[in-house]
């Protein structure tokens, strides 16, 4: 991925959205189509008995119909209760999977940020806590018109020249501010 231009700035006015990423690699590709091209259903081989010649009595007939209506109330009122219950009891395990896999495999989270203007800034860190507070100073940083070091320019849609680079805050000694110390 393409590094920052060397001078290039934001403007400190300019709305940014800052956000942690928590899925960077599925993409368009959503759960369902994951497991839906992993698993294809194949067609059933059922062995139906010849039944020629039976009559059904009608004691039979209305079991039937009883076992029908009690199929249909059922599919209707409690199925999808209980689907719903068991997709909230998986996305919750999948979460808890997918959180544990992330710590314990020391992926980085990825910071995103979007301007108004188009332009899509990148950056990653390891570990939650660390990812939480570089999320916060970049957006300290880039409400300061100062881009936080580390940052990757993914995408820009701006059509108004790069502005000069500008002098940092006055208020800002380089040591405290957007980008903490000891970085």
């Amino acid at each position: 991925m393409p590094s920052l231009p060397p001078g290039w700035t934001v403007a400190g006015a300019a709305p940014w959205e800052v956000h942690r990423r928590w899925v960077t690699r599925l993409g368009r590709e959503t759960f369902g189509r994951r497991v839906g091209r992993r698993f294809r259903r194949s067609g059933s081989n059922l062995d139906l008995a010849d039944g020629v010649g039976c009559v059904p009595d009608l004691g039979e007939i209305l079991f039937a119909l009883v076992a029908f209506v009690v199929i249909v109330l059922l599919a209707i009122f409690v199925l999808p209760v209980l689907v719903i219950a068991v997709e909230v009891v998986l996305g919750l395990v999948a979460l808890l999977l997918g959180l544990v896999a992330k710590v314990l495999f020391r992926r980085p989270w990825v910071i995103d940020a979007f301007a108004a203007d188009g332009t899509h800034l990148r950056w990653k860190e390891v570990g939650w806590r660390t990812a939480t507070e570089r999320r916060d100073e970049i957006t300290r940083a880039l409400a300061h018109g100062v881009i936080a070091p580390g940052g990757e320019l993914l995408h820009t849609d701006a059509t108004v020249a790069v502005p000069p680079p500008t002098a940092p805050p006055p208020d800002w000694d380089g040591r405290t501010g957007p980008f903490g110390g000891g970085r």
